[in-house]
């Protein structure tokens, strides 16, 4: 299970095994910003692609500068020892859910602007049928 939360081959994988729930947002809603010209270099080519990540792929900042995605946060949730602010971002259907530091959770309130950074390295590439979009490999020379 570690080995298909870490690296799946499906969307639907990685939704089935996300808890709380994977984000997805499609690439063309991102495509103009910087996370998008950065995720691009990832596409293999597919401009017609999902890009999703987990909760704890997300980092709130305090600075505008640099930063890949902004909302107001909708609600946050503890469980145990984490927290995580679901957060309204003003061009995506679905909210983002990002994990945060539990004394931060305490300080956020409802409409409040939040910041985000995403580490690309924890972002998956998925194509319209659902399918990893991995990274091609240059032929040794």
């Amino acid at each position: 299970p570690e080995a298909v939360y870490d690296d799946p081959d499906h969307l639907k994988v990685a939704r089935f095994i996300s808890n709380p729930g994977l984000n997805t947002m499609p690439f063309a809603a991102i495509a103009n910003t910087q996370l998008g010209r950065q995720v691009g270099a990832m596409a293999t080519g597919s401009t017609e692609c999902t890009i999703a990540f987990r909760p704890e792929a997300c980092t709130a900042v305090s600075s505008a500068d640099q930063t890949d995605l902004s909302g107001r946060v909708i609600f946050c949730e503890r469980f145990g020892a984490e927290a995580f602010a679901h957060i309204a971002v003003d061009y995506l259907e679905h909210p983002i859910i990002a994990r945060i530091e539990p004394a931060h959770a305490t300080r956020l309130t409802c409409d409040q602007l939040v910041r985000l950074n995403l580490d690309i390295s924890k972002l998956f590439l998925f194509g319209p049928d659902g399918l990893r979009l991995r990274p091609r490999r240059r032929a040794a020379a």
